[in-house]
């Protein structure tokens, strides 16, 4: 058997192992690899160099192959020229070539996404330039995709660079006062919806933003008094019912509320904030079955509302309906988190 190559003591050329740390990274673990020694390496028996050559002592046949060890003779012999070639010429395994080349350069970005056939994944512009190539309004309908899927946050300052590039636009203003007032920053949807009106806008979408600001801050008078100025420019519009609804339930009046909701829901079957509130106004009058109903409308028109998926898990637990209570309960937990 072919005598096991070591590593000479302390030498400091000979390192434990290659980058990698499993002895792929330097010549001398190639050599192991490949069995292939240096002549003069130090035995661990006689710590003298003795060249490596061919063994010619006999072997006992009777003892089994695995166990046989060479006798060493103490004639003196030729050296290999053959095997001291080798070891001064040390084969490298192609498959392992790539370990000991150059790293390739970096590339960028660019080219990387080129080469994987992923163009279309590499890093967007900035939010600023993506911005200045669009118009207001498409903004505007992606400020209401955003509001609609119940990210307000991200609505919002969308619709503040709008009003930073389009500051005279009252449209835009009471848009962004119906934003702040999902956020719950009521006080700075007033101070846009004061500036909305100075800039001339529409005096019944005005004060219907402005009840809505103060009922949703508690502020039922105030509230009151701008439905009425509504009212008074169209009292049978769809949004005035609507708000009068609202605040009717907000304050506790569950049938003048129902009855007024239930007026915008048959003159306005898409109504989602009409079908909610009065969804929560039967509930709260004991017409379960209806409540039901409306409120399962109410979560297909309005997807991310967590109140109305809470409000049927607790239709569902008065029905005895554990399985479609906690589907319920789940849903609204999620939609809080997010």
């Amino acid at each position: 058997m072919p005598r096991k190559h070591q590593r000479k003591k302390n030498d400091p050329k000979a390192p434990e192992g290659g980058p990698h740390g499993d002895g792929f990274g330097d010549q001398g673990d190639l050599l192991r690899d490949t069995g292939v020694g240096d002549e003069g390496d130090v035995t661990e028996e006689t710590g003298s160099a003795e060249p490596v050559g061919e063994v010619n002592s006999p072997v006992d046949e009777t003892a089994p192959a695995a166990k046989a060890k060479p006798k060493r003779s103490s004639r003196p012999r030729k050296k290999s020229t053959k095997k001291k070639a080798e070891a001064t010429e040390p084969k490298v395994v192609p498959a392992l070539q790539p370990a000991i080349q150059e790293p390739a350069p970096v590339q960028p970005a660019e080219a990387v996404f080129a080469k994987r056939g992923l163009v279309e994944a590499a890093p967007p512009q900035s939010a600023a330039k993506s911005y200045a190539n669009e118009t207001d309004e498409a903004l505007l309908t992606r400020a209401w995709d955003l509001r609609d899927a119940g990210d307000s946050a991200s609505a919002l300052g969308l619709l503040e660079r709008i009003v930073d590039r389009s500051p005279e636009d009252a449209r835009i203003r009471l848009e962004l006062a119906y934003t702040l007032e999902l956020t719950g920053q009521f006080d700075r949807a007033i101070a846009q919806l004061d500036r909305a009106v100075e800039l001339g806008a529409d005096p019944l979408l005005a004060n219907l933003r402005f009840a809505s600001v103060h009922a949703a801050a508690a502020r039922f008078d105030e509230a009151d008094e701008a439905l009425k100025a509504a009212a008074r420019i169209d009292p049978d519009h769809t949004e005035v019912r609507a708000a009068m609804g609202i605040l009717l339930y907000r304050r506790g009046v569950y049938a003048g509320a129902e009855e007024q909701l239930r007026w915008v829901c048959e003159h306005d079957p898409e109504h989602g904030p009409a079908h909610y509130y009065r969804g929560e106004a039967l509930s709260r009058l004991g017409r379960i079955e209806e409540a039901l109903e409306i409120l399962q409308r109410a979560v297909e028109l309005q997807p991310t509302n967590g109140k109305a998926f809470h409000t049927l898990g607790i239709i569902y637990d008065t029905m005895h309906l554990p399985d479609e209570a906690a589907a319920m309960y789940r849903r609204a937990r999620e939609l809080s988190q997010t």
